[in-house]
């Protein structure tokens, strides 16, 4: 079973964890913050860091980006992390970063662990357990499941997402696309491209989730 989401609100922002100065943002979650997002649902996100290092290979994810209102460079206000939990609220100060605003995303999830997939669909059931966020908790966002058609297949083409440079054959912008060439550190710091507005055109064929939007077939990498 693959879940689908609307994920949307007024300011994002993901950290790119090898650029601390400028604090620049990548346009789109990776696979990291989507699981945290998931677990945070789910109400299992105060064990953040080690559990999403148990599900990082049991959950495929996937993500369109669907709507970038704008980018730019501010001092934002957020909370910091003291050293007593209890205090969350109460410490604060100001950061430089890079903000996305009115972003939205159609992401996707397949679970490979059963108790996990359970206590998902008891979720949207029940209700969640945390409040959704863009990236910093600050960054409030609204998840709303959507009932799309969606399927994993092959492709060499995909629409509105990142893909690891040395994958990429050619890219066709739209007019306004964005098109990213960052770091992300996984296993090791490989360059990744990050596009919206693009159709990229790789190398070979690779897994996908493929779904209509607006009557026209989309396709995003699996991770």
């Amino acid at each position: 079973m693959i879940f689908s989401f609307l994920l949307k609100g007024n300011f994002a922002h993901f950290k790119q964890h090898l650029s601390f100065k400028t604090r620049t943002t990548y346009i789109a979650p990776l696979k990291t913050e989507l699981i945290g997002l998931l677990l945070n649902i789910i109400g299992e996100y105060r064990k953040y860091t080690d559990t999403i290092n148990e599900y990082i290979d049991k959950v495929e994810t996937g993500v369109f980006i669907k709507k970038i209102g704008g980018l730019v460079l501010d001092s934002v206000n957020l909370r910091k992390m003291p050293k007593d939990l209890s205090k969350i609220d109460r410490v604060r100060a100001f950061y430089k970063m890079e903000i996305l605003h009115n972003v939205e995303y159609i992401i996707f999830y397949k679970i490979r662990d059963k108790l996990l997939e359970e206590k998902l669909l008891y979720t949207l059931k029940d209700g969640y357990k945390g409040v959704p966020f863009l990236g910093i908790s600050d960054f409030i966002a609204e998840l709303i499941p959507i009932d799309i058609e969606v399927k994993e297949t092959y492709s060499n083409i995909i629409h509105n997402s990142y893909i690891q440079e040395d994958m990429i054959k050619n890219i066709y912008p739209e007019e306004n696309a964005i098109i990213r060439n960052q770091k992300v550190l996984f296993n090791s710091i490989k360059r990744f491209v990050f596009f919206y507005k693009v159709k990229a055109e790789l190398k070979e064929n690779l897994k996908v989730f493929e779904f209509k939007l607006e009557n026209e077939e989309r396709r995003v990498p699996v991770f």
